[in-house]
């Protein structure tokens, strides 16, 4: 019975310690810089966010405010604007500095598809 108390005592230091880390060391520049870099990389936009706040769930959410896929060949005009770009993560993987997205939520995203002259459109990520 003293062995099995003294491993939860520890299970919960264990966790506590976990959520004092994620609270001190806050996850949301790395999960913002990982994100500029995929979408940089995957779609040559440039994702541009404003603001970033965490919240604890079951899993970890970050919510970044005012987020825009902007087209820097098209004299920097956003393709999409969002009043909040919402991205859960799991907490585990945040330690150790990996990301993971396991959920993308756009909230109140507004498109602006556009064709040019020369009938690129400025959706068309090739």
């Amino acid at each position: 019975m003293k062995y099995l108390l003294r491993s939860l005592f520890g299970l919960l230091c264990l966790a506590a310690g976990a959520v004092t880390f994620l609270l001190i060391a806050s996850p949301t520049d790395l999960l913002r810089d990982r994100l500029v870099e995929a979408v940089r990389a995957e779609t040559g936009r440039e994702l541009v966010i404003a603001s970033g706040s965490m919240r604890m769930t079951p899993g970890l959410s970050i919510a970044f405010d005012g987020a825009a896929l902007i087209d820097p060949a098209d004299g920097n005009v956003a393709i999409v604007r969002m009043e909040r770009l919402e991205v859960s993560v799991p907490v585990w993987q945040l330690i150790g500095r990996k990301v993971s997205v396991e959920r993308l939520v756009m909230v109140r995203p507004v498109f602006e598809l556009k064709t040019d002259a020369q009938g690129r459109r400025n959706w068309d990520f090739v």
